[in-house]
């Protein structure tokens, strides 16, 4: 997601979402930027698809305060 930045920096960590708990994150991703984040999220997808890349080129990452 693009946007602006709001408040200070702060120092954080940074992991790869599990497969297995996609959905909750993407459901997350929806509530908190609602249909922009549905369209980029669909139009990704689509474009990955038509263009026929091979493999899943997509990764969720979780941002914590350390």
């Amino acid at each position: 997601m693009h946007g602006r930045v709001r408040g200070p920096a702060v120092e954080a960590t940074a992991e790869f979402v599990p497969h297995d708990q996609w959905p909750q994150a993407l459901a997350a991703l929806r509530r908190a930027y609602g249909l922009r984040f549905t369209l980029g999220h669909v139009t990704s997808r689509l474009v990955h698809r038509l263009l026929r890349r091979p493999g899943d080129r997509h990764e969720l990452i979780r941002i914590r305060p350390a």
